[in-house]
């Protein structure tokens, strides 16, 4: 089965629970080619709700893209130009 048949099953069971922007860059990420196969291929166990699970957590916990900005720009303006 492909990691696009699996994620496909996996959110007819749980329909809404992802973006249609999450759900998309969870396969382009986990199904690029790496040597001879699929990187989640790579992998000795991968189960889609978990991953699924570690990357929504990822995206709107640990590291939203809201604050990845706030830190620049707090680093940036930290930065004395005339130094």
């Amino acid at each position: 089965m492909t990691l696009e048949e699996q994620v496909e099953q996996y959110i007819t069971i749980h329909p809404n629970k992802y973006t249609e922007e999450m759900l998309t860059k969870f396969i382009g990420y986990w199904g690029r080619e790496q040597k001879d196969k699929p990187k989640w291929m790579h992998q000795k166990t991968f189960n889609i709700k978990l991953r699924l699970v570690a990357w929504h957590k990822n995206e709107t916990v640990i590291y939203p893209k809201k604050n990845r900005v706030n830190k620049f720009k707090k680093m940036v303006s930290n930065i004395n130009p005339l130094r």
